[in-house]
C-alpha cells in the first residue's frame, strides 16, 4: 500500500510539472485579459481572450517542448524502476 501511494504521489508531481509552464501562461493572460477589460470596458474581452489564451497555450508548448522530452526521459526511466520494484513486492 505504501508503494502504491508514493508511486501515485511522483505520478501527480511528474503531471503538475508538465502541466505548469501551460497553466502559468493561461493565468497570467487571464489577469492580464482582466485588467485590460477594466481599463477598456467596450472591448469585448470573449472575444479576444480565447483565440489568445489558445494561441498562447500552443507557443508555450513549442517552447516547453526540449524541457518535455527531459521530463519525459526521466519519467519513463522512474516508471521502469517502479514498475521493476512493483513486481518485486508483488513476487514476495
Amino acid at each position: 500500500v505504501d508503494f502504491m501511494i508514493s508511486a501515485t504521489a511522483h505520478m501527480f508531481v511528474i503531471a503538475f510539472q508538465l502541466a505548469m509552464p501551460v497553466i502559468m501562461v493561461t493565468m497570467l493572460s487571464d489577469i492580464a485579459l482582466g485588467i485590460l477589460a477594466r481599463t477598456m470596458p467596450q472591448l469585448n474581452i470573449f472575444v479576444v481572450g480565447i483565440p489568445l489564451k489558445i494561441a498562447l497555450g500552443i507557443f508555450m508548448m513549442a517552447l516547453a517542448m526540449p524541457a518535455y522530452v527531459y521530463f519525459l526521459k526521466v519519467g519513463f526511466h522512474g516508471l521502469f524502476e517502479q514498475v521493476y520494484r512493483f513486481l518485486q513486492l508483488a513476487a514476495g
